[in-house]
């Protein structure tokens, strides 16, 4: 699973300089790499990103090209901001997501899902 940052969370192309040198992090929770499993046709989307500067990160999450979700990672994770602290200055919890989508039906079709 890939997860690729190119955009600011007001939209706008990260530059070459924000690019190669990182202000955000974050993981997807959920789904992990090896599956993708849904439950009654839902799929869940579930994870965390963080910005420097501690202002909530936009997540976009798509589903063969189209946009299901975007808004705020703003979800309590005391958990990132105990796990980062001496990697990366996360200085605020509130940096979740956790995102209920529909991907196409029957279960069995092949799909692209982009988190990002």
């Amino acid at each position: 699973m890939r997860i690729e940052v190119t955009h600011a969370a007001d939209g706008r192309a990260l530059t070459k300089r924000e690019l190669a040198s990182p202000t955000l992090m974050g993981s997807l929770d959920e789904p992990d790499q090896q599956s993708i499993k849904t439950s009654a046709g839902v799929l869940r989307c579930r994870g965390w990103t963080a910005t420097q500067t501690g202002a909530p990160a936009t997540v976009i999450v798509s589903i063969d090209g189209e946009v299901v979700h975007k808004g705020p990672a703003d979800l309590p994770r005391p958990d990132v901001l105990a796990a980062t602290s001496s990697d990366f200055a996360v200085s605020d919890p509130r940096c979740g997501f956790d995102v209920y989508a529909h991907p196409p039906a029957p279960s069995s079709t092949p799909f692209q899902l982009i988190v990002q």
